[in-house]
């Protein structure tokens, strides 16, 4: 049986899932506003999507774009 809790963990994962693959650079902050969460909780879920294997993350901390 799956708990409220559950389905909305996987609602946001499939939203998540559905931006990325939409726009496949997007940053956390846009890819949060548009799921309609705040920040840290798209890290997380990106942390488990990296976890399950459904998403590869790179460290982009020498991408000329990011802010210093």
């Amino acid at each position: 049986m799956t708990t409220r809790r559950q389905t909305a963990n996987d609602d946001t994962l499939f939203w998540t899932l559905k931006v990325l693959q939409e726009n496949p650079g997007v940053s956390q902050r846009t890819l949060a506003k548009e799921v309609g969460i705040n920040v840290s909780t798209i890290n997380f879920c990106l942390k488990a999507l990296v976890e399950k294997g459904w998403i590869k993350m790179g460290n982009f901390s020498k991408n000329p774009d990011k802010l210093s």
